[in-house]
């Protein structure tokens, strides 16, 4: 993947009534990557790649598609691709109708000939494996190959750039799965530059090159999946990329202690005094009360993809916890137990 840039968000802003959705935003776009614009509902992620795709326009801030200002272009002029959570698709038109309907849409003089839109249609059904589907119905497919369908037809125009919003969301988790490794496939023998919305963390950490995280319309971070994962740049990002749990600690000469008992876990340089620290699930592990951090009560136990978890009531504190173990038997609830933390983040208090 090259390191020049296809798409450049400079400090966009968009307010929707009295709402601001996008606060001064700004993001490159590397050619050929897939990247993941990930956050909650409202972050403004769905507002981004509608600007992106001329479906709706900024209050302030461009867009550069190349080094070209595309920030007032029509969506027409744009060379985009864009396929819906919803398909979308033409419930009159066959398959391959459907698939061909943005090059026969275009101007006379831009049009390709009957026979090389034949080709490039039978090309994408090859692509997305459903070659001998092309005089079907939307009607007659399932949801999965519906989407095939919608992405075959943005594909079709031969975009500068994908924009995929929620493209899974509408279908069971399984083929969810199967699809998120077929988009991977498609991506890496295509090249495509595509962005895709999700609030998914898992599609947006298996499928993409970069992900960029979202909150409240501004960007937190943006990186590689294992980037975003091991060093999240605030608790925003960490809670929004897995469990967590927060526990009130002190650092001291580049230490943290819990309840006055030292952790594994460092300060960065000049963080010192009241802090939150935050631990993954796989991060606590079940010791003897002398040597815990934590203390509680077991509420419940159960097992999950061949890992116990196992949530455990703080003493005190009106707060549950979250344990995954591999070799915990199932623990009675009500059991009192001792928690010691393995590992974690720091940010100030």
């Amino acid at each position: 993947m090259g390191g020049s840039t296809a798409i450049r968000v400079e400090a966009l802003s968009k307010t929707f009534d009295t709402a601001a959705v996008l606060h001064d935003f700004s993001l490159d776009v590397r050619a050929g990557e897939l990247l993941a614009l990930l956050g909650p509902s409202g972050s403004g992620k769905t507002t981004l790649l509608r600007i992106i795709a001329g479906l709706d326009f900024p209050d302030r801030g461009r867009i550069i598609f190349g080094g070209d200002d595309a920030t007032q272009l029509p969506v027409q002029q744009r060379a985009v691709g864009f396929v819906f959570q919803h398909y979308a698709l033409f419930k009159h038109m066959s398959v391959a109708e459907n698939i061909a309907y943005g090059l026969n849409a275009r101007r006379r003089s831009e049009r390709p000939a009957k026979a090389e839109i034949k080709a490039r249609v039978g090309d994408l059904l090859d692509l997305i494996k459903l070659s001998g589907f092309a005089d079907r119905y939307p009607s007659q497919l399932s949801g999965g190959q519906r989407q095939r369908i919608a992405l075959a037809r943005a594909l079709a125009v031969e975009p500068r750039v994908l924009l995929l919003d929620e493209p899974f969301g509408a279908l069971d988790a399984q083929v969810r799965k199967d699809l998120r490794r077929w988009l991977r496939e498609i991506h890496d023998r295509t090249g495509q530059t595509t962005i895709f919305v999700t609030h998914d963390q898992d599609e947006a950490l298996e499928l993409s090159d970069r992900v960029a995280v979202l909150d409240k319309g501004r960007l937190e971070q943006v990186g590689t999946p294992d980037e975003v994962q091991e060093n999240p740049v605030s608790a925003t990002v960490l809670k929004f990329l897995g469990d967590t749990i927060e526990v009130e600690a002190l650092a001291r000469d580049g230490q943290v202690f819990v309840q006055g008992r030292a952790t594994p876990v460092v300060a960065r340089p000049g963080l010192v005094g009241p802090v939150k620290l935050y631990a993954r699930p796989w991060q606590l592990q079940f010791a003897e009360a002398h040597e815990a951090h934590l203390h509680g009560t077991v509420r419940s136990s159960y097992r999950t993809q061949g890992r116990q978890r196992i949530e455990v009531d703080r003493e005190g504190e009106g707060k549950t916890v979250v344990v995954e173990a591999s070799d915990t038997a199932r623990l009675a609830a009500g059991l009192p137990v001792g928690l010691r933390i393995l590992g974690g983040y720091v940010f100030a208090d």
